[in-house]
């Protein structure tokens, strides 16, 4: 399929047109000399050559492309990648199947998608303190009960328990009171 698809991109964008694959199910197009109308155009209909049916065996498939086009005047190559990459994920959010050019409304939402990606970032790390904190015994700093609950449901091939208690601890408690207690115990 891959193939086929080269084939068809290549037979509706010629020379000087340069098609290439990215990996997995991408390709690039670089269209020299090309301004936005003119790359929409040329697009349009790779785009019609693609879609027809590609004979699998007995079946035929159907394959519709979703487009991102920039214009590279005036920009650094890793930009206008990025900018193309936004957009043709913008088609495929807008539906798939078409072509959508980079624009101040495609910017916009890579901009509230950095955004939220960054308080993702803030909530996935407030999440994994809350996450420790939970498993840790304020006083001493050492796990808690819940850590050893959840330790004790993970399957062993063999261990052993102990209960460790300070002797005679509970006397200072009760002649000096528990604040006092845990100022010691920590």
């Amino acid at each position: 399929v891959l193939q086929e698809v080269a084939r068809r991109l290549i037979e509706a964008l010629p020379a000087p047109a340069l098609v290439a694959r990215l990996g997995g199910d991408e390709f690039i197009v670089f269209l020299p000399g090309a301004d936005l109308d003119a790359a929409r155009a040329l697009l349009g209909r790779a785009c019609a050559v693609v879609a027809a049916p590609i004979a699998l065996g007995d079946a035929a498939l159907r394959l519709t492309l979703s487009v991102g086009l920039v214009s590279a005047r005036g920009q650094r190559a890793d930009g206008v990648l990025k900018h193309a990459d936004a957009a043709m994920y913008a088609a495929k959010a807008r539906g798939r199947d078409q072509i959508v050019a980079f624009d101040d409304q495609v910017r916009k939402v890579i901009d509230a998608r950095r955004e939220l990606m960054s308080a993702l970032v803030h909530l996935q790390e407030h999440n994994r303190t809350l996450f420790d904190e939970a498993r840790t015994d304020a006083l001493t700093g050492l796990r808690n009960a819940r850590a050893l609950d959840e330790a004790l449901q993970q399957p062993v091939a063999t261990a052993a328990v102990a209960f460790v208690d300070i002797d005679h601890f509970g006397r200072y408690n009760k002649l000096h009171g528990d604040a006092e207690g845990d100022v010691a115990l920590r």
